[in-house]
């Protein structure tokens, strides 16, 4: 009885050590298409020059027509606070990974899905990275993307009025 229940459970820990094998490598990164690193290049110009204007460009084209005078804020906001911390030095490695369909925006980790929800869900996940900078950090940028036709944007949620309300509440709670 002993070595049936040691076999059985040397069949479960392996039949676990496959399924974690298999979802790493559905989730596994691999090099950029031409689309997705001219997407990287406009991105990193954008952010390096802090010029806002050429990031709503970079936007999905179904997430725009969330920016309005009642949501501006939101999308301010988000790039604000990533120009403020973006690594200044140039590209070393892009990288792609595939976001799996039962994978959530990064930001309902934080925010309430009903209040951000997404006009287009991400479908991969681009992490550059740009190597050790002068301060001695390594700078590391992660950004959901799909795409639209041939090119690759990046995707958002698109606030409710009741998300915006939250992050308004948030951000005076922070003192921001």
């Amino acid at each position: 009885m002993g070595l049936q229940r040691s076999a059985r459970m040397k069949t479960v820990v392996l039949s676990m050590m496959l399924v974690i094998a298999s979802t790493n490598l559905a989730h596994a990164s691999s090099a950029p298409t031409q689309s997705q690193t001219s997407f990287v290049n406009a991105f990193v110009a954008a952010m390096h020059t802090k010029n806002s204007a050429a990031m709503m460009v970079l936007m999905h084209p179904e997430d725009r027509p969330c920016v309005s005078d009642k949501t501006r804020a939101f999308y301010q906001y988000i790039v604000t606070q990533q120009s403020g911390s973006f690594p200044k030095q140039k590209v070393k490695e892009i990288s792609v990974t595939p976001i799996g369909v039962k994978d959530e925006p990064s930001i309902w980790q934080f925010l309430p899905e009903k209040m951000f929800p997404y006009p287009v869900l991400p479908t991969a996940r681009i992490q550059i990275n740009f190597g050790v900078g002068p301060d001695g950090y390594l700078g590391l940028d992660e950004l959901e993307v799909a795409p639209s036709g041939a090119n690759w944007y990046w995707v958002t949620a698109c606030p409710t009025a009741e998300g915006m309300a939250l992050m308004r509440k948030m951000q005076k709670k922070s003192g921001h």
